[in-house]
């Protein structure tokens, strides 16, 4: 019996011991990493251009020590995340958060309009500050817009819908469109709300903005117009900007962006970067508001909603207001008083006079971004590919997977050619929409031989110079591990035949280069200037991440 009771004892301090762990584990799971002291933490989505804000202001924030009654702390997790994507997913309770910074309106009606599942509704909105969207064009050429006093009238560079000819078609230059990706992009999304704004004014048929119905075939015929100006959807509004300032005479580049984000590449800008306008369409145009919402659900406990109040009292203080000033941004209500308080220098900065154009209600948003596969121009896409014997094993074979699964992000108005080269090069499948074809030639490729990479890349040049391309944006992408050797052309001759290609059309070209022991790509680096191209030089880890950026650009 004693040994029995020992051994009932026994158990009773393991459960004990277990339930003890159990409980100090619970009181642990909100801690901000200080021992023995739980704090509540408030999730916040937003989109990747307000990083560096928020890093400062979470800054500011802590320093204020916030505690919600019970003296317990307040902790920040911030998740980046581009507007579209973040609408949709909170919407369908897929993106769990207690609170959201969206810079669209429309975002915001379609979150609140297709809400499944667990979506939160988002409640007790607030405007932050804002930015509008311009048009923006390197400065020596914005005479040829027509532009004066900041705007511009987009009437005049585009199309007329009665006689179905471009305005601008008579003067001695060419005028390309860019703007990032509706679907990925919040300045994307904008961008293609403004087109629509502007393509509606152009028809004399002006947008509804609350219609639940199905674009007219007008303002989609006039929508596909503006899409087939455009020469390339960068991934971010760095990458607009720069291929808008490397313009020439003969082909001007001009881009949708944000005031703000011209405002950051003034304060980056060095000597010899070109000086860009930033333009205002007469017609009007879209702003973008940055708006602080809360969750309607209920894992925003009390608790939660005491920090919230917290964090909402740091976002609408006159020391965050001037914070986004500094910025770029814009901001209606900071005193003249709060200015000098906070030592700001910044001025207020002029901005031409246009109509404000309305924000499209939740069912013309999932309207416009279901249509967006069939407004955007279709791409043109050259894979290159380095088969020489020094990309044999895990080189090849990744390569070859990561081009297999770029083949399935096109559609069907995409056309995709294949070229490779060890020795010599060879276009082992035209132009066509045909993925099976191009998969079946990727499958059969063998690593073998010399590396002539001057060759692929001209091979590839003169493939996107043939008439079947005109129609499409034109992408050559290189991936090689460098070292040319076997090449017939020079590259001081595949440079010039880069510059007379520039000169006829638009293109990108993207080189990626896989690091090894002792490379030198600094002859790849020339080639991609030349281009207004970029090197990624890369391992084979990286790869994958890589070619998941690149495949949300097509």
């Amino acid at each position: 019996m004693e040994k029995k009771t020992r051994h009932f004892g026994f158990y009773i301090a393991l459960i004990l011991c277990f339930s003890w762990a159990l409980f100090f584990m619970g009181c642990n799971e909100g801690q901000d990493g200080s021992a023995g002291e739980s704090s509540v933490v408030i999730r916040i989505v937003h989109p990747p251009e307000l990083n560096q804000y928020l890093s400062s202001l979470r800054e500011s924030f802590y320093l204020s020590n916030p505690r919600i009654p019970g003296d317990i702390p307040v902790r920040l997790d911030f998740v980046s995340e581009a507007g579209p994507s973040a609408a949709r997913r909170i919407a369908n309770g897929e993106l769990k958060t207690d609170s959201w910074i969206t810079s669209s309106q429309s975002l915001l009606n379609l979150t609140n309009k297709k809400r499944v599942n667990l979506g939160p509704e988002q409640v007790d909105c607030i405007t932050l500050f804002e930015t509008p969207l311009v048009v923006t064009v390197n400065k020596q050429y914005q005479h040829l817009l027509g532009a004066e006093g900041g705007k511009v009238k987009w009437s005049k560079l585009m199309y007329n819908p009665n006689t179905d000819q471009a305005i601008v078609s008579e003067a001695p230059f060419r005028l390309a469109l860019s703007h990032t990706q509706p679907n990925t992009s919040s300045t994307g999304f904008s961008s293609l709300v403004l087109l629509a704004h502007l393509a509606g004014l152009s028809s004399g048929q002006p947008l509804d903005v609350k219609t639940t119905l199905d674009l007219s075939n007008n303002l989609r015929e006039i929508l596909k117009r503006y899409e087939s100006m455009v020469f390339a959807y960068p991934l971010g509004e760095e990458d607009l900007i720069y291929k808008a300032a490397n313009s020439n005479s003969a082909r001007v580049r001009m881009g949708f962006t944000t005031e703000q984000q011209l405002f950051q590449y003034s304060q980056r800008r060095k000597e010899n970067d070109a000086e860009m306008s930033a333009l205002l369409p007469e017609e009007g145009t879209i702003w973008q508001e940055f708006t602080f919402c809360n969750s309607k659900a209920d894992w925003v406990t009390p608790a939660k909603h005491a920090g919230i109040k917290l964090l909402r009292e740091t976002l609408t203080s006159p020391e965050a207001k001037i914070g986004a000033e500094r910025l770029g941004y814009r901001v209606s209500d900071i005193s003249a008083a709060d200015r000098l308080a906070a030592g700001s220098k910044a001025a207020a900065r002029p901005l031409a006079e246009v109509p404000r154009l309305g924000h499209l209600e939740g069912e013309m948003v999932s309207l416009m971004l279901k249509e967006w596969p069939n407004l955007r121009k279709p791409s043109a896409l050259v894979f290159v590919l380095d088969a020489s014997g020094s990309m044999e094993g895990d080189a090849l074979s990744t390569a070859r997977e990561n081009f297999r699964r770029l083949l399935a992000v096109g559609s069907q108005r995409d056309i995709r050619a294949l070229v490779t080269f060890s020795t010599n090069p060879k276009i082992e499948g035209d132009f066509s929409s045909n993925v099976q074809m191009l998969t079946r030639k990727l499958d059969q490729l063998q690593a073998v031989g010399g590396s002539a990479v001057y060759d692929g890349i001209k091979t590839a040049l003169d493939l996107i110079a043939r008439s079947e391309a005109r129609a499409f944006r034109k992408l050559v992408l290189v991936l090689t591990d460098g070292d040319d050797k076997n090449s017939e052309i020079s590259i001081s001759s595949l440079l010039g035949i880069i510059n007379r290609a520039k000169a006829e059309r638009d293109f990108e070209l993207q080189i990626l280069a896989i690091k090894r022991e002792g490379s030198d790509f600094s002859d790849l680096e020339r080639i991609a200037q030349a281009a207004d191209g970029k090197v990624r030089t890369l391992s084979m880890f990286e790869m994958d991440q890589v070619f998941q950026e690149i495949s949300r650009g097509l």
